[in-house]
């Protein structure tokens, strides 16, 4: 599906709702649907910032694996409000999560994927917005080259670290395949990084 809202070009993929209609039929629905709205006001925050620092939003995706900003490269954003830009929706969903558990422990779930999508998102993974802030905060007193080295050093740390805990839980905790996933793709997207960085 594709629509536009003013200059921005809207698209939602086939993915997003094969899943969502594979949901319904399971009894992964609530899970799904608490994971949509929180990846969902995640970009909106995202969006939120840099509409107001000044920039035009040229594209927004929404897949299966959340959503996807492009914006448009006329405006450019110092580095100090980048930063707010990456840590803003991160920061977000780990506040969403803490102020759930405490209002209402029943719906934890809805609390363990705000908290899962806020302090996921802010490791400091080159790809991740934690990645990014960190890039935009280490470039105002360093060069570009020594930010992304010091980014392929963190990358590779939480990267390795997070493959263990992946594994852990996957042999303990009913064989989730989930973090598997994601360590699967933080290791092809340090290799990218590194052959891009290197070569």
């Amino acid at each position: 599906m594709r629509f536009k809202i003013k200059n921005t070009d809207v698209r939602i993929s086939f993915s997003f709702f094969a899943v969502f209609l594979l949901s319904l039929v399971s009894d992964t629905f609530d899970i799904y649907l608490f994971s949509f709205i929180a990846s969902l006001v995640h970009e909106l925050v995202h969006i939120v910032f840099i509409l107001l620092f000044g920039a035009q939003i040229s594209k927004f995706s929404l897949t299966l694996f959340g959503g996807n900003i492009k914006r448009n490269t006329t405006k450019i954003i110092a580095n100090p409000k980048e930063a707010v830009i990456s840590f803003s929706a991160p920061v977000t969903n780990i506040v969403i999560g803490v102020v759930s558990l405490f209002i209402n422990c029943k719906e934890s779930v809805f609390a363990i994927v705000n908290l899962f999508i806020g302090i996921f998102n802010i490791l400091p993974f080159h790809s991740f917005d934690g990645g990014r802030g960190l890039y935009y905060l280490i470039t105002m007193k360093f060069s570009d080259n020594v930010a992304n080295t010091f980014l392929n050093i963190t990358s590779i740390t939480v990267t390795v670290a997070f493959s263990f805990i992946s594994v852990f839980v996957f042999i303990n905790y009913n064989k989730n395949y989930l973090l598997l996933i994601i360590s699967v793709y933080m290791i092809l997207s340090i290799i990218v990084s590194l052959k891009d960085h290197y070569y």
